[in-house]
């Protein structure tokens, strides 16, 4: 994987910026002309900012900054679908500013449900993995099988964060036929 500053100035049309956002790590990853190039993740440690409130504006800044880096064409992002109003809240936060963003500076958005862009980085032929009871996968073992699915299908080491930010990405470029026909 190559740097960041290895890409800055590429066309921001052949730029997909993925993003699995958290106020404590967000995965970003970017895909150039529908190839993975990078992939990182933002950390705001909650024992460096423990008000909920600052770490939700010291993430939007990192995500912003992060994107000024990039200079994407495409954002695509994971929408929340949490039990947890707390959860739900801080994400939908981080969603505003990284949207707000984007209407800023002309870039496509898209929001993506977990189940759906999970439906889409499946091989064809391919169903969702199950328990050894039959039942669906919970929140972590959904983080166990992103991690190993990008381990093994890119040679890299990433946190749950990363591969799902990675996933996020590909299930978009997988739903269009041709990237370039997108922008």
């Amino acid at each position: 994987m190559n740097s960041l500053k290895d890409y800055k100035y590429l066309q921001k049309e052949s730029k997909l910026a993925a993003l699995d956002p958290s106020s404590t790590c967000t995965g970003v990853s970017l895909f150039i002309d529908g190839e993975l190039k990078y992939t990182g993740a933002l950390k705001c440690p909650v024992k460096e900012c423990s008000n909920l409130y600052d770490r939700i504006n010291l993430m939007g800044g990192r995500i912003i900054d992060r994107l000024e880096e990039i200079g994407p064409g495409i954002v695509v992002v994971e929408k929340p679908f949490y039990k947890s109003s707390k959860v739900l809240s801080v994400i939908s936060e981080l969603l505003g500013i990284t949207r707000g963003y984007c209407i800023s500076k002309g870039i496509e958005f898209h929001e993506y449900f977990p189940t759906d862009w999970r439906k889409g980085c499946l091989e064809i032929g391919e169903s969702f993995p199950k328990r050894e009871d039959g039942k669906a996968f919970r929140r972590e073992e959904w983080k166990r099988w992103a991690v190993s699915r990008i381990e093994q299908q890119y040679n890299i080491t990433v946190n749950d964060d990363m591969a799902d930010s990675i996933l996020l990405g590909k299930a978009f470029l997988n739903e269009k036929i041709n990237f370039k026909e997108v922008i």
